[in-house]
């Protein structure tokens, strides 16, 4: 696959190698990888974990998994199309949040993320409290410059194990 396709951009491999070193995996923890694009993370995953992953376009929806895994990774697609020109902005609407939802939903331990600034931007206060109210704590936060995209993204951890790096 390519690295861009219709306004999705597919996380280069040398960036995944060095963000999974970033993951603790256990012997035998399963981790999902969430939208799995062309790889970069699912093919370098350690093998003495147990995988899986989703990628609506090889017909694996997300959205339809409820597997619960113990780590999950995402570089999700921050956008849907509906079809509909009157919802969002011609007919996009943001899915960010209902994916992290539904992430923690199905994640016993870690859900890792790679997030632009926009996103980032997003984790409110009242959003961040609601998810800490549901055992869920950013633990660990790495900035990146990945210039083929649009600049600064944002790695980031939530964890039910560990402790919250930041205040609100």
């Amino acid at each position: 696959m390519p690295n861009v396709k219709e306004g999705f951009h597919y996380t280069p491999i040398e960036i995944t190698k060095e963000l999974i070193k970033d993951i603790d995996f256990i012997d035998g923890e399963t981790c999902l990888e969430t939208c799995r694009g062309d790889g970069a993370f699912y093919d370098i995953l350690p093998d003495n974990i147990v995988k899986d992953w989703c990628e609506i376009d090889m017909g694996r929806d997300f959205f339809e998994h409820t597997t619960p895994t113990d780590i999950s990774i995402a570089n999700p697609p921050y956008r849907k199309d509906t079809g509909d020109i009157t919802q969002g902005y011609k007919g996009r609407i943001n899915i960010l949040i209902p994916w992290m939802n539904h992430q923690f939903s199905i994640t016993n331990k870690e859900c890792w993320y790679l997030l632009n600034g926009k996103c980032w931007s997003s984790m409110t206060p009242i959003r961040l409290n609601k998810w800490k109210v549901l055992g869920w704590n950013v633990c660990f936060m790495r900035i990146l410059n990945i210039k083929k995209w649009y600049g600064r993204y944002y790695w980031i951890c939530f964890s039910k194990t560990k402790p919250s790096i930041i205040s609100f």
